[in-house]
């Protein structure tokens, strides 16, 4: 009886207790807890064995005077053993509730964490989602700015292209026009040319007249000088006589 209270004892002492802390301790704690109940469970069964060895040893020495006590003490132990038990078990749904409790909290812990994350994933889509369509406006807006660049750079190349031929058709008239004109220059020029050669033909005709009439003229102005000195001189010799006879006269008087 005294080996069996011992025993209980010790059972009880052995079994630890479950302090609030963190989840990884508290599995720690759990399984101390079932390595010490299956320890006591081992226990006991080595003792059960051993109490029915003595019991029959006991039977065999000891006259059969003895069998009402041998009686109360193997009764007693099974009381003990079954008392036993019965904490073993309810140490083993305690034991179950506290890993069902523990589970429940952390799928609860667990479940929380992901609602968390969901939520931040819900709004990380929304912003997403917010940007894309921001994206999408400035990608729309773009792509009209792009139209328009595109309609702008296509009227601009017709209306260079027109401006080539334009240009093209002028430098053709104007090098047309430009060869008429040195075409019509140089049959000026030789129209020119042929006026002046006549011209300068008519000046040296001109010339060699007007030479002749100043040589003519020259001959006549010497044959006029000396026909004037002729007659001055006749002339003046008639006055000589004149005085002369004047101053004759007066003598006379």
């Amino acid at each position: 009886m005294s080996i069996v209270m011992s025993s209980t004892n010790t059972d009880v002492s052995r079994i630890p207790q479950i302090i609030s802390c963190n989840e990884f301790s508290l599995d720690i704690s759990l399984d101390n807890l079932q390595l010490a109940i299956d320890a006591t469970d081992v226990e006991k069964s080595n003792e059960s064995t051993s109490i029915m060895k003595d019991e029959s040893t006991a039977n065999e020495s000891v006259s059969s005077g003895y069998d009402g006590d041998g009686a109360d003490i193997s009764s007693d132990d099974d009381t003990s053993s079954s008392q036993s038990y019965h904490t073993n078990d309810s140490a083993r749904r305690l034991l179950r509730q506290a890993r069902k409790r523990l589970q429940h909290q952390s799928i609860l812990e667990e479940n929380k964490i992901l609602k968390a994350e969901v939520s931040q994933y819900k709004n990380s889509v929304d912003s997403a989602l917010r940007q894309k369509l921001d994206l999408k406006i400035k990608c729309d807006t773009l792509e009209s700015q792009l139209a328009q660049a595109m309609e702008t750079i296509q009227h601009h190349k017709v209306q260079e292209l027109r401006w080539s031929d334009e240009r093209a058709q002028r430098e053709r008239d104007f090098m047309n026009q430009l060869n008429d004109l040195c075409s019509e220059m140089k049959g000026n020029e030789e129209v020119m040319m042929g006026e002046i050669i006549e011209r300068d033909q008519m000046i040296r005709e001109m010339q060699i007249r007007l030479n002749a009439a100043e040589g003519r003229r020259s001959k006549g102005v010497m044959n006029d000088m000396e026909n004037r000195d002729v007659v001055a001189h006749v002339e003046f010799d008639m006055d000589d006589e004149s005085w002369n006879d004047d101053s004759s006269s007066c003598e006379f008087i």
